[in-house]
């Protein structure tokens, strides 16, 4: 035979033909399958199904985000939401006695964003960015808070977000997500917090609105920020509402402008500002309480 007539894949089949008819049905099948499948899709590379679990929680303090506890879990209803890199998100129950979840997904590759949040249809809101190290890698322990937008890695090479990563599945792709990003914005309502965990990097969004900011890692390219809660609580393991609405422990680059809009008691942290300005964003009569040092650019609008 050729090496033009082997190359020919019209060829090949009617040889392979001939002979399956000598080995019988079933052995043709099996050859018949093996002859198709270099014609087939050869790039088509299935991503496997992992489990994904954590536990979701009321507060900080660790309380489950059970029905007891004025929570959702129940053991029964679907009200854990996961996606994958922006597909649509699947969805699982949670205990309905430690808030436990633990939900199969197809997963993304290593570099790809993974969001898991409160799924109940317009009633409480939380949610948990990371990223995996592999396709095949699941990602367990993950904590999941009412009132809190929580950005960490489960990756031991990816630690560095961007607003765009965020964007891929946020409000714009599901109500119950309490965060809209993008490369330039980001924005959470007053009653939601935004956490970055130790040892992650984030690079802009520069426009940035929160209840509370809370770094543990570190960002330097905001230039705008307003924070729109309130708090008083100088310990930053406390909870969104209480603690003080800008709480750092890695490092925040100071922004041009910091603006505190919260409508109650708040305490305002000892940083470097460039420019701090205290415009309550409603009415009441909120008292702030100032850590300032010299050399600082104070504006006041009550």
């Amino acid at each position: 035979m050729s090496a033009q007539s082997s190359s020919n894949p019209a060829f090949s089949m009617r040889a392979l033909a001939r002979v399956c008819v000598r080995l019988g049905v079933v052995a043709a099948a099996v050859l018949w399958a093996s002859a198709l499948l270099p014609f087939l899709s050869p790039t088509a590379e299935a991503h496997p199904n992992v489990i994904i679990s954590g536990t979701a929680f009321i507060d900080e303090a660790g309380t489950p985000w059970t029905t007891a506890n004025g929570g959702g879990c129940d053991g029964s209803t679907q009200n854990i939401g996961i996606s994958a890199n922006g597909a649509a998100s699947v969805s699982g129950s949670c205990d309905a006695t430690t808030g436990a979840f633990s939900i199969s997904v197809h997963t993304p590759d290593s570099d790809k964003p993974l969001v898991v949040y409160l799924n109940t249809n317009g009633g409480d809101r939380g949610a948990t960015y990371t990223v995996n190290d592999t396709r095949s890698a699941g990602i367990s322990g993950l904590s999941l808070t009412r009132n809190l937008v929580r950005v960490r890695s489960d990756s031991t090479a990816i630690s560095k977000w961007t607003g765009f990563m965020l964007d891929v599945f946020d409000q714009d792709q599901d109500a119950d997500v309490p965060l809209l990003a993008g490369p330039v914005n980001l924005t959470t309502p007053a009653s939601i917090g935004f956490q970055l965990e130790a040892g992650n990097d984030m690079t802009g969004p520069t426009n940035v609105s929160v209840g509370s900011l809370q770094v543990d890692g570190s960002i330097t390219t905001i230039t705008q920020l307003t924070l729109t809660g309130s708090g008083t609580s100088t310990n930053c393991a406390a909870d969104h509402g209480t603690q003080m609405p800008l709480c750092v422990t890695g490092t925040l680059a100071k922004p041009v402008t910091t603006t505190f809009a919260g409508t109650s008691a708040t305490q305002v942290p000892n940083l470097p500002w460039n420019s701090l300005k205290l415009a309550p964003s409603g009415p009441g009569n909120p008292t702030y309480v100032l850590g300032t040092g010299p050399g600082q650019d104070i504006t006041t609008d009550f």
